[in-house]
């Protein structure tokens, strides 16, 4: 989580795609991380000054908020 405020957009970008992954990973086995990472998101969202970075953020909720509506 630590890396999402690095200040080169690209390892910002890569930090989304991790943390999405990340998240379908420990979901269930972690589901505190797991609220962590959503929040993180969201912020990235609210407040990357980058437009490929926050939509890449948008991207990863709008997926895992799929993914939780099928379970």
């Amino acid at each position: 989580l630590l890396t999402s405020g690095d200040g080169e957009w690209v390892v910002r970008y890569s930090v989304m795609v991790a943390l999405q992954e990340l998240f379908s990973t420990i979901a269930k086995s972690k589901p505190e991380l797991g609220q962590q990472i959503l929040e993180k998101l969201e912020e990235i969202v609210r407040k990357d000054s980058e437009l490929v970075v926050s939509a890449r953020a948008k991207l990863a909720l709008q997926k895992l908020n799929r993914n939780l509506k099928a379970l």
